[in-house]
């Protein structure tokens, strides 16, 4: 627990506890207090639970971090250090399966935060390296704006830092081990079938692009065998019910994963859209697959409040229903969209679009981009493609604070969607956190929609994308 009660008068969360030896029932749960201890930043409680269909008694035990207050961050990284080591031994010595329950008051800003900080220990203990952009990135597909300030954010970096820098906890300790060594202390880490690429410094991308290239491409060809490896075999996790999906897409519960359902429509003909969080300073980018409706577009647009809308379709190969013309706009029950202009943006066409919902009458421009390719293959051209995020970039970020959120659709070729976001989401994570991964980028996007894992080529091609754009510098 990560939170107090009650904070400025506000109530953040309710006293779901006994307050005193007297049992509280909650429906066929009753609850007793069995110890509290109090400290100066955390208090420990012990609880034994039973339920009235159920004879066994259970033991729950119960930690709150008491000085973290909501929307910020703890005035450093030792006290919540210290709690997040008690809070990981208690959970080594509590025998029996049960999952350890995180929670604050709206669930996302301090449990993101902790939740990353205990993974990236762990990962710090198994690997000797952390990486914050992609655990982050993991967390916001399963649940959107964990981690919800920058402050959380850097504060993040503070603490990992600040580990790195004393060493491994004191204890618990591992026999045979130097104080200053890491080693996981928790039990072995399952096999692997190998070690995963690391993420590569900007400023040693075209050296790692030259070895992977070496005799015949084998490094390329060894990290994408890893990468076939790490994806679930298609349909080995079944999407949530009512929800239909491609049989030849794989599903997984981290994703984001938008159904556009319609009873009348033939499976291989429903359009699928997912999500991908663009973290706490980049774009979140929402890909729409397949044949979209007026309806379906739109509804994505206005619920993602998106600011730029892309276009991978060659242009005669569009749906003219999805688009308004000067003369006529597309009405939809209560959204009604209007051309307003055509402009440029950073050298590219761009078509300005009034959406207007509600009977309120509120109003939203919306930027739309046409890729200019007609010929479009999986591989998209790198010459056209990367002044073109450029374009989509700068519209993104027209006023201060996080940029809009960017929708990109295609009526057919998943290939060309997952080069295109690819592409997107390493751009950020290079100017983010001047480091380039690849390797789980292309494998969250799998996972995502088995339809958009690349293959041997178009992989090598993301790298061949990135180093140009890297060897001119980024914008």
């Amino acid at each position: 627990m990560l939170t107090v009660g009650m904070e400025n008068g506000r109530v953040l969360c309710e006293h779901y506890w006994p307050a005193d030896a007297t049992p509280v029932t909650y429906g066929h749960i009753t609850v007793h207090l069995l110890a509290e201890e109090p400290e100066d930043e955390w208090t420990q409680r012990e609880f034994q639970l039973q339920h009235t269909a159920q004879p066994q008694l259970r033991r729950v035990k119960q930690l709150q971090f008491t000085t973290w207050a909501d929307h910020s961050v703890p005035e450093g990284p030792g006290s919540l250090l210290a709690f997040t080591d008690l809070v990981r031994e208690q959970a080594r010595a509590t025998q029996g399966p049960g999952p350890m329950l995180v929670h604050c008051s709206a669930g996302v800003g301090r449990t993101g935060t902790f939740v990353a900080l205990v993974r990236l220990l762990q990962q710090l203990e198994e690997e000797q390296a952390v990486d914050v952009f992609n655990a982050v990135c993991a967390l916001r597909l399963q649940r959107p704006l964990m981690i919800q300030t920058p402050s959380q954010y850097v504060f993040l970096h503070s603490c990992l830092l600040s580990r790195i820098l004393e060493g491994p906890p004191a204890s618990p300790r591992v026999e045979g081990t130097g104080s200053g060594s890491w080693r996981t202390l928790s039990a072995p880490s399952p096999v692997r079938r190998g070690p995963r690429p690391q993420p590569v410094a900007v400023a040693d991308f075209a050296q790692a692009c030259a070895e992977r290239a070496a005799n015949a491409n084998a490094g390329f060809l060894e990290e994408y065998q890893l990468l076939l490896q790490a994806i679930p075999a298609a349909g080995s996790v079944p999407p949530p019910p009512g929800c239909k999906q491609d049989s030849t897409a794989s599903y997984d519960r981290s994703t984001a994963w938008l159904s556009l359902e319609d009873e009348g429509s033939p499976p291989d003909e429903m359009p699928e859209a997912w999500l991908f969080p663009g973290g706490p300073s980049g774009h979140d980018h929402v890909v729409l697959m397949g044949p979209a409706r007026p309806q379906e577009l739109w509804q994505l647009v206005c619920e993602h409040q998106a600011q730029v809308l892309v276009s991978l379709c060659p242009p005669d190969s569009q749906d003219e229903d999805l688009w308004p013309t000067e003369q006529q706009p597309v009405v939809m029950g209560t959204v009604t969209v209007h051309w307003e202009a055509e402009s440029s943006t950073a050298g590219w066409p761009c078509t300005l679009l009034r959406v207007t919902q509600g009977d309120s009458g509120k109003e939203r421009r919306v930027h739309r981009l046409q890729f200019p390719s007609r010929e479009l293959g999986p591989e998209l051209p790198a010459s056209a493609l990367l002044p073109f995020l450029a374009a989509m970039g700068r519209s993104c970020s027209r006023g201060s604070g996080k940029p809009g959120t960017v929708l990109s659709h295609s009526s057919k070729g998943a290939a060309q969607l997952g080069t295109f976001l690819a592409i997107d989401q390493l751009l950020q994570q290079a100017g983010a956190e001047r480091t380039v991964d690849i390797f789980n980028v292309a494998l969250q996007q799998s996972q995502a929609c088995g339809l958009m894992t690349p293959t041997l080529e178009q992989y090598i091609h993301l790298y061949q994308c990135l180093n140009s754009v890297l060897a001119d510098g980024l914008p």
